[in-house]
Order: C-alpha cells, then structure tokens, then sequence
C-alpha cells in the first residue's frame, strides 16, 4: 500500500479490497514448494517456490485457510495442524516456525481488516454500477466465481475450475435450496435455472423459504456467509408461503401446476434474477416443464 502511495496512486485505501474467501499463501506453503522441488531432481517443474503449488494443494484438499478464517478462534490450531501433517512428511528438512508465522499474522490481520469485503456482493453490485474492477489472483487462488456472462470489465481472469467463461450456463439446483440458488447464480452467473424436485414438497402445509442470515451482532446478511462459522452463530429470516398440497407429480406444463406452485417459483425466479426455465416434478425423463 506504501509503494503505491509514493507512486502517486489515488484513494489506495479506498480502492483496494481482498475477497474474505481467498486462500492464503503461507510461508509455510513457500518452505514446502522447495522441498517439493527438491524432491523431483532432474524432473523439478521450475516453479517459482513462492507456495502457490502447495496452497493450491491445499485449497483443492479442503484443508487450506481463508481470509475470513484468520478472524476466528479456530485459525491458530488449523494452521499448527496444517503444519504438523507437511512437518510429518518433510521432518527436519522443512524450516519453518508454525509460531513465528502465527504472531505475524495478529499484528497482519488487523492491519488487514479494512479492506476485507464479500467479492461475490461486491461483483454484483458493480455489475449492476457498470463500473471497471481489476482482479488479481495468484493462479486463481483468490479467484472464487465465474466469468461466464460478467458485463463489467475485469482484468486477470483466467479458465480454470474457479473461475470460468462458459457460454449458456443452465443452474440445475433442487426446488427447496433458495439461499444457496442465490449464491449459487452470483458466482456462476446463470443464463436459465432448472429447478428439480418440485413434487417433494406436495404435501407441505406451509413452504419457509430462507430470504436472510441475521448475525449475532444484528447484521443482516442476504448472501450465504463466507464460513460456515459464521453461519453457525447465524439466526435465519424467513417468508412463509401456503403450500399446495396436491399432486405435481408428472405435470408437464405451467398450467398444471397449483396457484400456490406458481407463486412459490415466481418468487424464486424474482429474488435471484434468472429465469426458472425448466421445471422437474418427477423422478422420469419427460416430468419435465419447459417455459418459453
């Protein structure tokens, strides 16, 4: 932030943000790339051992660390462990201090917090601003989300698993996931939605669909939560709708389907903001609605 201020770059401070789910590069993932290296001889890959391999390692294991888990009583232990399984492996050939990276990283997490953001909100509102954002990640390893149909400008995306440009992306998701619909389309960026299972929920009295979180402290959140730790201390609004219970089971237009049906999957389609095209009310081929 310094070495950008004493070039003369305007607002740093304002202008800069890291995603609360980016994966963190260690030091101790930079003592194991080189060992790594090491350990392949004539065959090394010539990486550049600054850790983005075994980060990457780490991420794809789900075993490696975010950003938003340096704020959490649980982040000291995950790392000692993480340490403690590459230490098992390497012995005394991995020079590292599992404790000296952990003070570190207290005096860097504060320093750190301004800029902490949830990049999958952030994306959706700039979209909607059609404003320019620049995006740099390390091999994608900050990179969580899709490309696929982003009308504002972006700098640094690349194809790879996280973060993708796919053309006519359909969302196949279940009738009763909402919230994670939501997410779901916000980083995917779905063209149509195909909503499955709808017969499973027939014989409901009343559908709770989930339109929120409220956090421990009062703050509502409308995107799924970056952790699940945070989601666990979460309390959850709700919007209740009557069911319909009466058989969907095999009905193969829109006008099959209950009023209460209807009301149900239109609020659906108008919270995420993608048209539910497809809808399935059974478990053959042809219980299938498809919408013009």
């Amino acid at each position: 932030m310094a070495k950008l201020e004493s070039k003369g770059v305007p607002r740093v401070h304002e202008r800069i943000h890291v995603s609360s789910r980016c994966h963190l590069n260690f030091a101790l993932h930079a003592a194991v790339d080189g060992l790594s290296e090491e350990e392949l001889g004539t065959n090394q890959i010539g990486t550049t051992k600054k850790g983005v391999g075994p980060a990457y390692s780490t991420k794809a294991a789900r075993e490696g660390l975010r950003i938003e888990d340096i704020y959490d009583e649980s982040f000291e232990p995950r790392l000692r462990l993480l340490a403690e399984g590459y230490r098992k492996r390497y012995g005394q050939l991995l020079k590292y201090s599992v404790e000296d990276e952990i003070q570190r990283l207290r005096v860097y997490k504060e320093k750190l917090r301004p800029y902490i953001i949830d990049a999958v909100e952030y994306m959706q509102v700039k979209q909607k601003e059609n404003c320019s954002v620049l995006v740099e990640g390390c091999q994608a390893l900050s990179m969580t989300g899709s490309s696929a149909k982003l009308k504002t400008p972006l700098t640094a995306l690349v194809l790879d698993v996280d973060y993708g440009s796919y053309p006519n992306v359909i969302g196949v998701v279940k009738a009763y996931n909402k919230m994670v619909l939501r997410y779901s389309h916000a980083v995917n960026y779905y063209d149509s939605v195909n909503l499955t299972k709808l017969d499973v929920l027939d014989t409901l009295p009343t559908i709770r669909v989930a339109v929120a979180y409220i956090t421990a402290d009062g703050e509502k959140l409308t995107m799924f939560p970056a952790g699940v730790r945070i989601l666990d201390k979460c309390t959850v609004e709700y919007v209740d709708f009557q069911g319909w219970q009466s058989s969907t089971k095999g009905a193969r237009t829109w006008s099959d389907l209950p009023p209460q049906a209807q009301k149900y999957i239109e609020f659906i389609e108008s919270s995420i903001g993608v048209k539910i095209a497809y809808i399935g009310t059974g478990p053959d081929r042809e219980d299938m609605i498809v919408r013009e």
